[in-house]
């Protein structure tokens, strides 16, 4: 049982739709059952156990504030708020009844709070803002009145940020929302980090999430990126916003009929998660179990096969030029950058070259980023597999 100062990352209002209301096997007949949802570690690798949503989701003063100076539970109490709103609009969107706009605004509050107060998030900001005081700190001397330093309230910060942090996202997705009703025999599953977003392009949601080109805008071209944002809000809906869907002032209904549509929107919740999926069924993927394994299995060796190389924007294309050989090169006066490199590949290397100005170039170095152009050119493009070509930075008047 959560502690007295326990407070929850991820709601009982999200985790309770989620429940599976069958009891289960060897439970005795007559006796009360509570309905639990079925915990499924991240990998598949452990047997998936039942637990009640009070019992999960939840960390010792997540929002308790250390200053003294403000109210330390108005975070919480402002969540709350919000929570106890979403608990309506849950019901209407199950029963599928019509959202007003105050409906709408709450719904997307709610999914952005789930996004803003994530243990994942909480803890990269908390991280930087860290680092920051300790720098000012160091730079300002023993000699700063540390009572008045303007660095206090930064131990709170990932804390405090939550409620811009949401009504931001909220700002964002709202506009370009889709509620998807899930027609399949597989459920949506959440997890302990409830909301994806990623940076997609648009043939990676038509092909890769099997999202219907007609709910798109027309013609993307394949260098455009959007943002993507899935958070499953029961296991027949999911909420849906991307900066390639035409926007509209109210709720948009669409349906997906289409199991590996289904599959495909679960596994972004999966590798999303940092630990643990959340199901109304103690075997959520049913025979496709198998195909989550390979998908494993796949994105490592994709990992693998592009952690060196050269990632290329044109205005209309984008392009991975595999790289056997790498240097960076950073001037100290104007372009002030240059990318040398080797590459096998080299029809789309001819390819990159013939498109025109580079608008992104990214050079990566087992699996991390080593050196990013914004504008770029070619200075010199190898006639053969040993030969170096390079990039160079451009600076735009």
């Amino acid at each position: 049982m959560p502690a007295k100062s326990a407070q929850h990352i991820i709601p009982q209002v999200h985790l309770r739709q989620f429940c599976d209301p069958i009891p289960p096997p060897g439970h005795p007949a007559g006796h009360p059952y509570t309905p639990a949802v079925w915990i499924h570690d991240s990998r598949f690798e452990r047997p998936p156990k039942q637990r009640a949503p009070k019992n999960r989701g939840w960390r010792r003063h997540a929002y308790t504030l250390v200053s003294p100076a403000v109210d330390a539970l108005f975070i919480e109490n402002a969540l709350m708020r919000i929570e106890t709103h979403y608990g309506g609009v849950i019901q209407r969107i199950k029963r599928g009844d019509g959202l007003s706009e105050t409906d709408h605004a709450f719904l997307a509050l709610f999914v952005g709070a789930l996004h803003a107060r994530s243990t994942e998030r909480m803890s990269a900001l908390q991280e930087f803002f860290d680092k920051l005081t300790g720098f000012a700190r160091a730079y300002m001397g023993d000699a700063a009145d540390k009572s008045i330093e303007p660095w206090g309230e930064l131990a709170d910060a990932s804390k405090r940020q939550i409620e811009q942090w949401m009504e931001g996202f909220a700002n964002v997705t709202a506009p370009c929302l889709r509620l998807v009703e899930n027609r399949t025999t597989m459920p949506f599953m959440t997890s302990d980090t409830p909301v994806t977003y990623r940076q997609l392009h648009a043939d990676e949601l038509v092909r890769g999430l099997g999202i219907p080109e007609e709910w798109m805008y027309r013609e993307i071209p394949r260098s455009a990126r959007e943002f993507f944002v899935l958070c499953p809000l029961t296991p027949a809906v999911a909420y849906l916003a991307s900066g390639f869907f035409p926007q509209h002032p109210t709720v948009q209904r669409v349906a997906l009929s289409s199991v590996a549509s289904v599959f495909a929107l679960n596994e972004l919740t999966r590798l999303n998660a940092t630990a643990e999926c959340y199901a109304s069924s103690r075997d959520p993927y049913g025979p496709l179990k198998a195909a989550a394994m390979e998908h494993d299995r796949v994105c490592q060796n994709d990992a693998a096969e592009y952690a060196t190389g050269i990632a290329v924007y044109t205005a209309t294309n984008r392009y991975w030029i595999a790289a056997t050989w790498i240097d960076v090169e950073v001037l100290k006066q104007p372009p002030f950058g240059r990318i040398h490199f080797r590459t096998t590949d080299m029809a789309t290397l001819r390819a990159v070259a013939a498109d025109g100005m580079l608008t992104e170039v990214t050079a990566q170095s087992d699996g991390q980023a080593d050196s990013c152009m914004r504008t770029a050119r070619f200075l010199s493009v190898a006639e053969s597999t040993d030969g170096i070509s390079t990039i160079e930075a451009v600076l735009l008047s």
